[in-house]
Order: structure tokens, then C-alpha cells, then sequence
């Protein structure tokens, strides 16, 4: 398990903290890249020249930032030895369940590549599989946007990390448009605060 967490925030890290002592679950901290530190000679390096088809807009040095905050997370998944893990970023609230919920998805073998964890809207899923919690996953129709939480596989990780710069959209669009990294996401069936 793996928290983002920006180093000028560690009033967001100590919430954090707490609650993952809470729910028993041991984590790793991942330092934040932090824009406010970054050059425009940093941005040019990883932002892509022109923005992708259909893009609405340019992604901006907080996009970029919070992007290579998750590539360092999947650059430590894909390094490891573990098959697979999961990315919080340090804004989420639990449900009373989540151990169990996280020990449940880490017993199963995985049937995706990343499974998102929240979404603000309940989604109409295919393929579903029930988790002992009554949690649903499944595929949805629409891939949600965020990137609040995610499970996702060692090998799905090394495939993002290696292929996503440069980037023209900020991570949770980049991650929603599957059909430009190539990989299978599924996503538990109701709109939770984790």
C-alpha cells in the first residue's frame, strides 16, 4: 500500500497516517512531486508538445505534478516483488471495512490490470465478481476519473511507467482513454468514500 503525500502537507500525511492505523494496514509513503519546485524546463521534459486528440485543454504544472506522482508509485510497484498494490492519494475518507475489503482484493488473483476503488457516481458494471465484503466489481461503462484509489498490478505498473511520458492529459483522463496504454480496469461497483 502505498499514500501520496506532498511534503509541504503533513497535516494531510498525519490524517493519513492515522487512518491506515486505524484500519490496520501498514503503507509506504510516496513523496510527492510538488510543482511549485518544478522548472519549465522540468515541464517540457514530460508534458507532451501538443496536446492529444480531443484533449480539452494543455495539462497544467499541478496536473504534471500530481502525474509523476503516481509514475513514481507505479516505478515502485513494478521495482518490487509484490504481484501487485495499492495507490491512495492522502484526501481519502475509509469505510469501516476497508482491511477487509483490501485483504479481500489481494487474495483473489487479478482479473484486470487496475481496479479503481472510488468513484463518485454508481456505475453500471459488467462482468461483475461479489467480494465477501458485498462489495461488486466489474467493468464499467464509463471508466471514472479518479485517481483518489486504485489497486493495480506489478506488470500493468512497469507498462504505465514505461510508456506514459510524455503525457497530454492529467493521470486520471490519461488512465480513463484505455485504449491508449492498453490496459484492462475494472472498478467496484458503488460510489464510496473508500
Amino acid at each position: 500500500v502505498f499514500v501520496i503525500n506532498l511534503d509541504r502537507m503533513p497535516e494531510r500525511m498525519a490524517s493519513s497516517s492515522e487512518l491506515m492505523r486505524r484500519a490496520g494496514i501498514p503503507f509506504e509513503r510516496i513523496s510527492a512531486c510538488d510543482y511549485q519546485q518544478m522548472t519549465m524546463r522540468d515541464l517540457a521534459r514530460v508534458i507532451a508538445p501538443h496536446p492529444p486528440r480531443f484533449a480539452k485543454r494543455a495539462v497544467t504544472p499541478a496536473e504534471a505534478a500530481c502525474f509523476l506522482s503516481h509514475r513514481t508509485a507505479w516505478e515502485r510497484i513494478a521495482a518490487g516483488r509484490s504481484p501487485g498494490a495499492f495507490v491512495f492519494e492522502d484526501d481519502f475518507e475509509f469505510v469501516p471495512w476497508i482491511g477487509d475489503l483490501l485483504r479481500d482484493i489481494s487474495k483473489r488473483p487479478a482479473s484486470w490490470d487496475m481496479l479503481k476503488l472510488y468513484s463518485d457516481k454508481t456505475k453500471t458494471l459488467r462482468h461483475v465478481e461479489f467480494l465477501a465484503s458485498g462489495e461488486r466489481l466489474g467493468v464499467p461503462r464509463i471508466i471514472p476519473m479518479s485517481t483518489l484509489a486504485y489497486a493495480i498490478t506489478r506488470p500493468a505498473a512497469a507498462h504505465l511507467a514505461q510508456c506514459s511520458i510524455p503525457f497530454g492529459r492529467p493521470v486520471d483522463l490519461y488512465i480513463k482513454h484505455w485504449w491508449e496504454h492498453g490496459l484492462y480496469l475494472i472498478n467496484i461497483s458503488e460510489p464510496t468514500r473508500l
